[in-house]
């Protein structure tokens, strides 16, 4: 393991490239309105992989400071910017016209810091069920949320891959919360990826990973930061405190803010509409 990275505690690709050295960094595609850029990054190596401690595959980051700070326009318009790049991801996995798509809610819906993959699923529209007479104008869409271990006694690995044996998704969209480095990074980055997404590494609890290995089908990873560690907020901090995971106060609105704009994103590529009802 890079040595600069041993006690860097961040899922965002970005974060970690700006810190591990003998990997190139990502391009800028978008210098976008209201502050939001995107940017776009790819893993192509064991060794770039070793380096950052992250999988091989492409990842997508949408950036956007004034999330908070500006009207409904901002949020519709992160939302068609994410979508864009969910629909290039979509484009990598299949030429399927009307894949079959389930979207899991990862992470634990009781508590709010980790509620991101749960609050997704309310916005999104299940369709696979339908009459077959209305189904023809929508895409094809199911949704569960997985839970974690410590309320269910089930593995979210355990039931995800379950569900996937049995109705054989074409592509997985795994949501959850995620931890970055850097406060300003809270609730204003978006990062998609088709690497997969390992449940609770970002605080250093590393379940079995979610990926087309183990599940026998594309995954795409969605996720915001919304924690930050203790060493992250300063190395300096007393030694009992490094080790906790700290979310801002208003940690709820960033929580139904981006599950929004990723839940309609999602509706929007499937659906080709944002809200269904």
């Amino acid at each position: 393991m890079s040595e600069i990275l041993r006690n860097f505690v961040s899922d965002l690709i970005d974060e970690r490239f700006s810190v591990a050295k003998g990997v190139n960094d990502g391009k800028l595609t978008k210098n976008g309105k209201y502050g939001t850029k995107k940017f776009e990054y790819e893993i192509k190596t064991q060794k770039e992989a070793k380096l950052l401690q992250k999988e091989i595959g492409h990842y997508s980051i949408i950036n956007c400071t004034s999330l908070f700070l500006f009207s409904k326009e901002v949020e519709d318009y992160v939302t068609e910017e994410l979508s864009k790049s969910l629909n290039k991801f979509f484009s990598l996995a299949t030429q399927k016209k009307k894949p079959l798509v389930l979207v899991v809610g990862l992470g634990n819906k009781g508590i709010v810091a980790d509620s991101l993959g749960s609050k997704v699923t309310e916005r999104v529209f299940a369709s696979r069920l339908i009459d077959e007479k209305l189904k023809k104008d929508f895409g094809n869409l199911c949704y569960f949320n997985a839970g974690v271990g410590g309320v269910t006694g089930i593995l979210s690995y355990d039931l995800i891959l379950g569900v996937t044996k049995m109705i054989k998704p074409d592509i997985v969209i795994a949501v959850d919360a995620l931890v970055a480095h850097e406060a300003n990074r809270l609730g204003k980055s978006f990062q998609i990826s088709n690497a997969g997404i390992t449940p609770g590494a970002g605080v250093q609890n590393f379940l079995t990973p979610l990926n087309k290995k183990m599940l026998g089908c594309e995954v795409i990873a969605i996720g915001v930061p919304v924690m930050i560690s203790g060493f992250s907020l300063c190395e300096d901090i007393e030694k009992n405190l490094q080790d906790k995971i700290f979310t801002p106060k208003e940690i709820d609105l960033f929580i139904d803010k981006c599950a929004g704009i990723i839940g309609d994103a999602i509706n929007l590529v499937v659906h080709k509409q944002k809200r269904i009802f």
